[in-house]
């Protein structure tokens, strides 16, 4: 539901907050785990895709490059809700 305008302003906020943070660490310091469920990972890398009502199954996993992960903001849709 948005316009062309609206992609280009929001491209062009984003650019400008990455410009500015240069200097700025958004990585936890330490070790750093990260929880996804089973169910939210793509098909092709999910464990128990044969078991339907195990989707909703934590699986944990080590971030090794924490700086290349947590580099950027991420923007979600209901990250203001």
């Amino acid at each position: 539901m948005t316009n062309h305008g609206d992609t280009v302003q929001f491209i062009a906020m984003r650019k400008t907050l990455e410009a500015n943070m240069q200097n700025a660490n958004l990585f936890p310091p330490g070790r750093v785990l990260w929880a996804m469920r089973d169910g939210d990972l793509h098909p092709a890398h999910q464990k128990y895709r044969l078991y339907p009502s195990n989707g909703n199954r934590l699986r944990v996993f080590e971030v090794t490059d924490v700086e290349k992960v947590f580099s950027q903001i991420v923007f979600a849709r209901n990250m203001l809700t």
